[in-house]
């Protein structure tokens, strides 16, 4: 029970007190019960003033109990998910790219996991104070009688053992109609996604609606046979409870297994009162068990990432760098992150290069696709870690804990550049420059840079792309990488930044790396390194205009 255990390592002395707090609500709960059954039996209401205040001070410390201790385990449940969540930020932060990008789909079901376990905080309250009543009135029952006891117990164990499989069933059925319903949202996803082509394609398009239709059909039939599984069990356990339970407390002969009148009719109402909550606990108990397989599953996902060096130096901003360099750098898709040879064979990796980058001058990457440059950026980037080698700044090795002040050195667009809806890390930056970098680059009448958010989706892809660059350029590092920098630019743009942007980030004192396609501008550079298979196969030096 790992989220039980997080739960009391949270709660600490507070468990304690909640745990007091639910059984005394529970018994006062079956303690007013108990009160109206006798005043009710009596035919003489409350009998006295005294027993009415009594009955009310007795009803609102039963609140009072349960009020507060709903209060300490949503404060408990809240805290240990939002610690469960920032535990998940700071491993995925400091987790290799390399590992992510290999255990996407675990990740993924990371996320999912943790947003369940957040879900569940209604039935977990719900379900403990439920059962803590269901444990007074118990209590309370077995005062009435040894027999009455006897009958109670026995038939809260036959409902135990009429729902538990049915409701694994239905928890069964509901989770493929979880998977159904995530295939479709998929289906739905593709067919937004492609809504350009399928207008375009008839043929297409049919057979798209056809699989929709399908996974309609199909989560159709998953709901109807979940409701009907539902629907089975709890028929079959209010038999159970009535027929067995009310039906011979009320109506066997008190010589045979029956009660006395006045037992009976106790017993009969605590199963009239009882009930809700008895379906109650036996209902939260299969969300509960998935909680505890879903906070399992994210702590074995969160032990198994592996953190990178410890960075505990903290970055600066790169003064006094004159260059940096890969030295014997190599990387190997599919290679154990612990070292040792790879599994399975023959991968493809980069490797060994030798790559330096000095300020003021201009490198161009260039090579076909797949001959390994945009591995070799994030090797240089210290987004993936080098199986050999060395990465200097100024002829003198650092060492793998100094990965946070490497990367503060460089300021980078990649491929498949994520652009967030606000300008991150910027506050400090003069809003003069901010305006002046987004009027150089079209941008003014797109973004407001003093808006709280903006809409990523009222830019184009072009103008995404743009500013992301406003983005890097504020940052002001001295080493400049650019990665599928020009993607979506028009002819015009594209040559601004090869003939304007790039000679003044040189002339500024920065060093600059972009990966280029377009021959045209390659005398723009002082080197060419041309990159295939993952090897430095030439190199040029120009005279830059």
């Amino acid at each position: 029970m790992r989220l039980v255990r997080l739960l009391a390592d949270r709660a600490g002395r507070r468990l304690t007190y909640c745990v007091v707090s639910t059984v005394v609500g529970g018994v006062l709960a079956a303690v007013v019960v108990a009160m109206f059954n006798e005043a009710s039996a009596r035919e003489t209401g409350l009998g006295s003033w005294h027993r009415g205040l009594f009955f009310l001070g007795v009803l609102g410390a039963m609140f009072a109990a349960r009020v507060w201790a709903a209060r300490v385990l949503i404060e408990v449940f809240e805290e240990t998910v939002a610690g469960l969540r920032d535990e998940a930020v700071r491993r995925l932060r400091r987790t290799s790219l390399r590992m992510l990008e290999s255990r996407q789909d675990e990740i993924t079901r990371l996320t999912a996991d943790l947003s369940f376990v957040g879900t569940t905080l209604e039935g977990w309250v719900s379900g403990l104070q439920h059962l803590a009543f269901v444990a007074g009135a118990t209590l309370t029952v077995a005062f009435i009688s040894t027999r009455a006891f006897v009958l109670w117990s026995a038939t809260l164990a036959l409902l135990g053992w009429w729902l538990w499989p049915r409701l694994g069933q239905v928890d069964a059925a509901s989770r493929r109609l979880s998977g159904a319903s995530e295939h479709l949202g998929s289906r739905v996803e593709q067919l937004l996604d492609g809504l350009p082509q399928l207008k375009l394609d008839w043929a297409t398009a049919r057979a798209v609606l056809a699989d929709i239709d399908g996974a309609v059909a199909g989560i159709d039939a998953l709901q109807r046979g979940a409701e009907d599984a539902s629907r089975r069990a709890f028929v079959g356990a209010i038999v159970a409870l009535f027929v067995v339970g009310i039906g011979v407390a009320a109506f066997a002969s008190p010589e045979g297994v029956g009660l006395p009148a006045t037992e009976s009719y106790a017993l009969v109402a605590y199963f009239q009162i009882a009930w809700g909550p008895i379906f109650a606990v036996v209902t939260s108990v299969p969300q509960m068990v998935r909680a505890e397989a879903a906070a399992g599953s994210v702590l074995d996902t969160l032990a198994g990432l592996e953190p990178e060096p410890d960075r505990s130096q903290a970055p600066g901003r790169g003064e006094g760098v004159a260059e940096v360099e890969l030295r014997g750098a190599r990387f190997t898709y599919g290679r154990p992150s612990g070292g040792g040879a790879a599994q399975g064979g023959a991968r493809f990796g980069v490797g060994p290069v030798d790559l330096r980058l000095r300020r003021g001058e201009i490198t161009f990457l260039v090579g076909g696709n797949g001959s390994g440059k945009t591995t070799l950026v994030k090797m240089l980037l210290g987004l993936y870690p080098l199986e050999s080698g060395r990465r200097l700044i100024d002829g003198r090795a650092i060492a793998p804990r100094q990965l946070e002040p490497w990367r503060a050195l460089f300021t980078v667009i990649l491929d498949g550049q994520h652009l967030f809806d606000r300008l991150y890390g910027l506050e400090g930056v003069p809003p003069g420059e901010v305006d002046a970098w987004l009027r150089r680059l079209g941008l003014t009448d797109a973004v407001d840079p003093r808006a709280e958010r903006f809409d990523r989706a009222a830019l184009s892809a072009g103008q995404r792309m743009r500013l992301a660059m406003v983005v890097a350029l504020l940052e002001d590092r001295p080493i400049c990488v650019f990665d599928e920098w020009t993607a979506n630019q028009d002819p015009e743009m594209t040559r601004w930044y090869y003939d304007v942007l790039l000679p003044e980030l040189a002339a500024g004192g920065r060093a600059v790396l972009a990966v280029s396609h377009d021959d045209r501008y390659f005398d723009r550079a002082d080197r060419v390194i041309d990159l295939r298979a993952g090897r430095i196969v030439g190199r040029e030096t120009h005279a830059r205009p």
